[in-house]
């Protein structure tokens, strides 16, 4: 017998709540999809080779818990581990923007490096001391200086940083993130694991 994430995670629930295989079978028919139960003792005792949307979301019904968590398990059992800590999040999100050019993306990449450094040095400021802001660096607005960008890491032209630059003081720091999007939308979900 295996033993990995997927494994577990299936026994886990059924263990939890009493079902069998062939009770989780039961629930994926209920609701349309199909699986059957040496499927899904399969899956708890054999290693995980491969997996699908169609699997992932199957499973997640019979299961009764989000497609992301058997998802997750799925991967892990591969020895694919997902980071979720907050900058992978947006160093993906920048890579997997379709709407950004290979430009933008290295610009944003840049910036975004440069206000993780730069901040790391504010918060190590302001816990020493209760002074004045080092000039040049984030405005009261929330505006970024010419001089400051000047120092963005990365081998940015003086044209590129100036687009930058451009491009930064358009942005509605305002806006809440993602405000745009629908959270009960989920139309745009992608069909591959």
């Amino acid at each position: 017998m295996n033993t990995h994430p997927l494994s577990q995670l299936i026994q886990s629930i059924e263990d939890g709540q009493g079902w069998t295989d062939r009770e989780v079978s039961r629930r994926i028919a209920a609701a349309g999809h199909k699986m059957s139960h040496s499927y899904i003792g399969k899956l708890k005792n054999h290693p995980i080779q491969s997996v699908n949307a169609s699997m992932v979301q199957t499973l997640a019904i019979g299961l009764g818990i989000p497609e992301t968590v058997v998802a997750e398990a799925a991967l892990a059992s591969m020895g694919v581990h997902i980071d979720t800590s907050r900058s992978a999040g947006l160093d993906v999100a920048i890579a997997t923007d379709e709407a950004l050019t290979d430009r933008d993306k290295r610009l944003l990449r840049s910036l975004v490096k440069e206000m993780r450094t730069d901040g790391e040095g504010r918060r190590e400021e302001s816990s020493n001391d209760d002074g004045p802001r080092v000039p040049g660096g984030p405005q009261s607005d929330g505006a970024t200086s010419r001089r400051h960008l000047s120092a963005v890491p990365g081998s940015l032209s003086r044209d590129e940083r100036e687009e930058m630059y451009r491009r930064a003081e358009q942005v509605d720091l305002s806006r809440e993130p993602f405000a745009a999007a629908d959270p009960e939308d989920d139309s745009d979900d992608d069909e591959s694991v």
